[in-house]
């Protein structure tokens, strides 16, 4: 949307029928910024340097038609939610169909009417704006799980450091086993093998002593950083 309007594209190869629309719809310029093309490869430059709100396209055109740049517009991640409305010929059931199911927003018969077409394009303006705004809830909604996700994250690391630190009151194995845990948390250390990982959780988990003497070469419990510092 630029200065507050919303912007809307028409495609159409026959210059009397964009002409007859850009007349119908010369009153809503203050509120429409509206650009006219009058081909597929025209219409897919527009959208590449612009942001549209709504796209109006006829479907037989020479060359490309509409389902080519249905087709492009949906395949492309910044266009593939982006409304398109089909203009279609009166009795063309087949078209009409394959128009939805290749994912038209909405259809529209030739010749289109002033009434018919004003109304189309609020629908399908005030259809935008509601999952514009849904999808600004739910990017909002992620971030915060995000965040929360962090700051529990943050938090199990801070008390498997406290409990390594009050382990080591007890007895230097529990509080290395706890300490090795909480870097293998952060990432920062290999997880043991699963036997030595068992004889360790089975000295620690069972009288919470060790089997034999505690090694006296381990990193000094007064010097050893918080994984939150050492980062």
């Amino acid at each position: 949307m630029k200065n507050g309007k919303k912007r809307l594209l028409f495609v159409d190869d026959e210059p009397n029928c964009l002409k007859a629309m850009e007349r119908m719809l010369h009153g809503q310029r203050q509120v429409w910024e509206m650009h006219f093309v009058s081909s597929v490869r025209e219409a897919l430059e527009a959208v590449g340097e612009n942001d549209f709100d709504m796209v109006i396209s006829d479907v037989s055109m020479p060359e490309q038609d509409g389902f080519t740049l249905l087709a492009a517009l949906r395949e492309d991640e910044k266009t593939k939610d982006l409304p398109v409305v089909m203009l279609t010929g009166v009795g063309d059931d087949d078209l009409k169909c394959l128009a939805l199911n290749q994912g038209a927003t909405d259809l529209l018969s030739k010749p289109v009417s002033f009434e018919d077409l004003m109304a189309r394009i609020r629908s399908v303006l005030h259809l935008k704006a509601y999952q514009d705004e849904l999808r600004q809830l739910n990017n909002t909604l992620e971030r915060k799980v995000a965040e929360r996700t962090r700051d529990l994250e943050n938090s199990h690391i801070d008390i498997l450091w406290r409990l390594a630190k009050a382990g080591e009151y007890r007895d230097e194995a529990t509080g290395e086993y706890v300490f090795k845990h909480a870097l293998v948390r952060e990432g920062r250390l290999l997880q043991p093998a699963p036997r030595q990982r068992d004889e360790t959780a089975r000295d620690v988990c069972g009288d919470g002593l060790p089997d034999g003497p505690a090694p006296r070469h381990r990193q000094d419990r007064n010097t050893r950083q918080h994984p939150a510092q050492a980062r």
